[in-house]
């Protein structure tokens, strides 16, 4: 939002008397705007609940939710300015004056933050009317921003946490009271005519994998890397799709293909980058690979199993190896290394036609189970209305 921006909208919105509150009506503060894990979660939710409440969305101007958003029935304030965090004391003011102005101009009786680290901002916007305000906690430093808002800004709002992983981190730091602590997994909406196991990684002698996700130093695409060594030292010659890029300025993409290089597998390694259509670009995978250091939880793991393909994750990585414990529709290895992932991409390679559709289906089940998104909804929204009219 330029001062342009904030003088129009605001010139508007004299135009425009408060409409009448009618149940619950939330407004969302989304502040990337862009279309990846935390955003896809919102689009769910909004599918769901934009037919029983009102909502507004405050994002930011020409960002790739947009568009998706126009498709929807909420109201839309692109007024808020994304990347704040980097932007000048000038820029992340009118971002906080777009934020009040679209609270003043929608009159919601609850904020809800849909990535935590606007919930400093929101808290201005949510304190000026006076309502309460929902944090969705879905990164696991977030826990500790969270905490250090309890201690110098009095944040007494709720959390929601996206996994048992975060909520316990939570519990630690004894930030949040535990009647304000709810974990709700994120909803997942597949698609229409998702692959079956039985079609998923079932070719070539030359196993095919594929990984998708940023391309980061924390999502451990490196270990991919060594265990496709491993596999090659074994005379297996697998191969590997990745799929996702890394941010602006970060150059561990550089340094992964020239560790691909180092180890002589250059030829077995594809780089995708971003991909808008994941589920076509690892078509004939045998598994999905997340080898995370850390995940809050892994949507890569319902997309995997909504493809019919295996998940495979690090038995450390949090929300990943919770999501696999919990639903048994996957592999862990256990040590961080790309021998002890080697051996599970064997394991994969390993299993007959049966029990590979017997993990991925389990798999399904509990993602059906879990995180529908209208059992995703209806549980955000007993949340939001006991905020609204405490008992």
């Amino acid at each position: 939002m330029t001062v342009r921006d904030f003088t129009t909208a605001a010139a508007s919105d004299t135009q425009a008397p408060p409409r009448p509150r009618r149940g619950i009506r939330m407004l969302v503060v989304e502040p990337a705007g862009n279309l990846w894990g935390s955003e896809r979660v919102l689009l769910d939710f909004l599918h769901c609940a934009a037919r029983s409440i009102d909502i507004g969305v405050c994002f930011p101007r020409a960002t790739p939710i947009e568009a998706e958003l126009a498709s929807l029935p909420v109201s839309r304030y692109p007024w808020f300015i994304a990347d704040l965090h980097k932007k000048t004391r000038v820029s992340r003011a009118l971002g906080a004056a777009g934020l009040i102005l679209a609270a003043l101009r929608f009159r919601p009786n609850i904020i809800y933050v849909n990535q935590a680290g606007a919930t400093r901002i929101a808290m201005l916007a949510a304190r000026l009317l006076s309502v309460p305000i929902l944090a969705h906690v879905r990164l696991a430093d977030d826990v500790d921003y969270i905490a250090r808002l309890v201690t110098s800004h009095g944040f007494d709002g709720c959390v929601v946490a996206v996994s048992d992983y975060v909520r316990d981190r939570f519990r630690e730091s004894g930030a949040i009271p535990e009647d304000r602590l709810h974990r709700l997994y994120d909803p997942y909406r597949s698609r229409d005519g998702a692959a079956r196991p039985h079609e998923a990684g079932r070719g070539p002698a030359a196993p095919h994998f594929a990984s998708v996700g940023r391309i980061a130093r924390l999502k451990g695409q490196d270990v991919l890397l060594d265990a496709i060594a491993v596999l090659k030292s074994e005379n297996i010659e697998a191969t590997v799709a990745f799929a996702g890029s890394a941010p602006d300025g970060d150059d561990f993409a550089t340094h992964l293909q020239r560790h691909a290089v180092r180890l002589a597998i250059a030829e077995q390694v594809r780089w995708g980058g971003y991909q808008a259509d994941v589920f076509a670009f690892a078509a004939g995978a045998l598994a999905w690979i997340c080898p995370s250091w850390q995940e809050s939880l892994g949507r890569v793991i319902f997309e995997s199993l909504e493809a019919g393909c295996l998940p495979i994750a690090w038995s450390g990585s949090g929300g990943p190896a919770e999501v696999i414990r919990a639903s048994g529709g996957g592999l862990l290895y256990e040590q961080q290394t790309g021998a002890s992932l080697a051996q599970a991409m064997k394991q994969a390679m390993a299993l007959s036609p049966h029990e590979y559709a017997q993990r991925v289906e389990r798999g399904r089940a509990w993602v059906v189970t879990n995180c529908a998104p209208p059992v995703f909804s209806r549980r955000m929204l007993e949340i939001s209305q006991a905020m609204v009219c405490p008992v």
